[in-house]
């Protein structure tokens, strides 16, 4: 959560920053390139800890995460919009 505030205090100053009732690891940060996005969020989503796993992505890159995912047999894995996600909880999230 510290992310997100640290984050938020940048995208909209003017709103109060998150507070989470739960703890848990700081994010990854990994910067990849364009080309590698797909391949990288897929993998990095199948090679998580166990438990639910989202990968919240544009409607554009949907279909091409989906594609990649197959490829695993992975059926833990959902990818959504960030609408979709919206009010879910996952173990780990792949933005």
């Amino acid at each position: 959560m510290g992310f997100a505030a640290n984050l938020g205090k940048v995208a909209a100053p003017s709103l109060s920053s998150p507070v989470s009732p739960r703890s848990g690891a700081e994010p990854n940060l990994e910067r990849v390139t364009e080309k590698e996005l797909v391949s990288v969020s897929a993998d990095a989503a199948v090679n998580s800890q166990e438990g639910s796993v989202a990968i919240v992505a544009p409607d554009g890159l949907l279909e091409s995460l989906r594609a990649e995912l197959a490829k695993t047999e992975s059926s833990r894995v959902s990818v959504l919009t960030a609408e979709e996600a919206r009010g879910r909880e996952f173990d780990r999230v792949v933005v």
